[in-house]
């Protein structure tokens, strides 16, 4: 399945079309805000990057599970890291196979792994002072982000292992105070 990776960037001035069929994402405009929308389509191991605000990239950068979420400024810092939980849970910027078995990976996560499913909410700002606590960070933030897993395929049951992707379609909405700037600038 390699060579899978694709991206599609829309404008937020209508729904997106996939395949015939309407986006499960919605990423409607709002005042005084700039909305981008993406989407995509993974196979394992492969990495996805596109365009998306002002100098940024949004990114699905490949783990031994599936793929861990960057929204990278120009500099290259990952602008969406400020994203709790920072500690004992899985945090939503992390996609990983596992999270959709139970805990023996004999069959469907129904409840007894504690961790998100196909939406993955985040925040992102452009401004992170390291001095600052975590949660300074995380009230501070106004660029959010939603990442709806539209379609996957996992490893095969196997008690005992963690089940990671074997591809992953997604669609994405950012959302940032229009101050900022426009995409592409």
């Amino acid at each position: 399945m390699r060579g899978l990776a694709s991206w599609l960037i829309v404008a937020a001035f209508g729904p997106l079309w996939v395949g015939g069929a309407a986006a499960a994402t919605p990423c409607p405009p709002e005042p005084g805000r700039d909305v981008l929308q993406l989407a995509g389509k993974l196979a394992e191991g492969e990495r996805f990057a596109a365009p998306a605000g002002p100098g940024w990239t949004f990114v699905l950068e490949p783990d031994a599970y599936g793929w861990i979420i960057h929204l990278n400024a120009r500099d290259g810092d990952n602008l969406a890291r400020i994203t709790p939980p920072f500690h004992f849970v899985p945090n939503p910027r992390y996609l990983e196979g596992w999270h959709f078995r139970n805990r023996a990976n004999t069959g469907p996560n129904q409840g007894d792994v504690n961790a998100p499913q196909q939406v993955r909410d985040f925040i992102f700002d452009r401004e992170i002072r390291p001095e600052w606590p975590d949660a300074t960070r995380v009230e501070r933030a106004e660029g959010r982000g939603t990442l709806t897993i539209t379609e996957f395929s996992l490893s095969p049951p196997e008690p005992g292992a963690r089940a990671h992707f074997t591809w992953l379609s997604f669609e994405v909405c950012l959302s940032w105070p229009a101050a900022w700037g426009r995409s592409g600038t």
